[in-house]
């Protein structure tokens, strides 16, 4: 939280890379919030849009969304370019080394409603006012982009159906990891969504050896990191590879040494005979068996 305005705090957002931030405004102690901090909280991973892009990214290849411009003609020209992408990469689909039965969709966001999807827009490095130009990205998964955004005249059929055919090959291939690199929007992933993900995958990307798995395959091969950067530069690379692994911790027991003895017995003193009469004083009396049922007996 921090002060931005006098008298006022805010909420600041910052990027994974340090590089661009965000802020909110706190609510007011006027606005009679019962619970602030949830509802900032609640602001923060969840919207109508978000709601809508994570109901189809469970089930779909990719989900291609597209920001209204306020230019009607090249909002159209985007949205044709999109559907045209799609309809290309599902023939392609069954070809490809990870199929997947349900095709990419289009979720498209209205100018009039880029107000309240300020989070999302500036976390997938989108403009969050309305431009005349319209603006279009390819998430994936969990609501990561997939290459960079695209606006305007560079939004075609050629662009989009190159960034989505990256998502249907084989991460063991020669692929560079740029493209599995980019920005995740902040979003609620529960219990639901995560049955939702086991239920469409037939397996829990959340199970400890799957993510040690990927971690290998990406860490691994001269594509494992981005073409042109040093190992430095690259911002999210140690969250993609996720740095997981597992070992076997043992407990040593310690080994006991036995020295062998190799001194003779000591000799043994003969002891004198007793009398009959003192052997006769030390016998012990009999003692009776218990009859008794009761435990205590025995």
């Amino acid at each position: 939280v921090a002060k931005l305005e006098p008298g006022r705090e805010r909420l600041l957002l910052v990027s994974p890379d340090g590089k661009r931030s965000h802020s909110i405004a706190w609510p007011s102690a006027e606005a009679g919030a019962s619970e602030p901090e949830w509802d900032v909280a609640q602001s923060i991973i969840a919207s109508p849009t978000r709601d809508a892009l994570l109901e189809k990214l469970i089930p779909a290849y990719a989900v291609v969304l597209l920001v209204d411009g306020t230019d009607a003609a090249q909002t159209k020209r985007a949205h044709t370019a999109a559907v045209e992408a799609i309809a290309a990469i599902t023939k392609l689909m069954p070809e490809m080394p990870k199929p997947v039965e349900h095709p990419p969709v289009v979720v498209r966001l209205p100018v009039d409603r880029m107000a309240e999807e300020t989070i999302l827009l500036w976390s997938l490095g989108l403009d969050t006012s309305p431009t005349p130009e319209p603006q279009v990205v390819v998430v994936m998964g969990r609501g990561r982009r997939v290459g960079e955004s695209m606006r305007g005249g560079l939004i075609t059929r050629t662009a989009l159906q190159e960034a989505m055919a990256v998502v249907g090959q084989d991460c063991e291939c020669g692929l560079d990891r740029v493209w599995m690199q980019g920005e995740r929007f902040p979003l609620a992933w529960g219990r639901a969504e995560k049955q939702a993900a086991f239920a469409e995958l037939g397996f829990d990307p959340d199970n400890p050896k799957v993510k040690a798995e990927i971690s290998r395959i990406i860490a691994r091969g001269p594509n494992s990191r981005p073409s042109g950067k040093p190992q430095s530069a690259s911002d999210n690379f140690d969250q993609l590879a996720l740095g997981y692994s597992e070992e076997i911790i043992g407990i040593e027991e310690p080994i006991e040494e036995i020295a062998m003895v190799t001194t003779e017995p000591p000799a043994v003193t003969p002891q004198p005979t007793p009398t009959p009469e003192l052997a006769a004083a030390k016998t012990e009396p009999a003692v009776e068996e218990p009859t008794g049922s009761n435990p205590l007996a025995w």
